[in-house]
């Protein structure tokens, strides 16, 4: 579960000091039990958009399926964040 709290401390977070894999690895050791990932956002799939929009960054919401990790809406079952820089062309 992730709630809204975690949701906003990641975002704070990603504001602070920036999307990348720094910022990724700073989350993994605050929060152990949650998964983190970075990319472009123009990695991301376009039909299920961010859980959380912010200047230069999405955040995208992580859930466990049978085999593989999949994207989700629901905070319930979330398991991590994906961090998504938005580039401007």
């Amino acid at each position: 579960m992730i709630s809204n709290d975690i949701l906003g401390a990641v975002a704070a977070m990603v504001s602070e000091q920036g999307a990348g894999e720094a910022v990724v690895s700073t989350m993994r050791v605050r929060w152990p039990n949650l998964r983190f990932t970075y990319c472009s956002d123009d990695d991301m799939p376009p039909r299920l958009g961010p859980a959380l929009t912010a200047p230069g960054f999405n955040l995208y919401l992580i859930a466990n399926g049978d085999h593989c990790l999949a994207l989700t809406k629901d905070p319930d079952v979330a398991i991590g964040v994906v961090v998504a820089e938005v580039v401007e062309d």
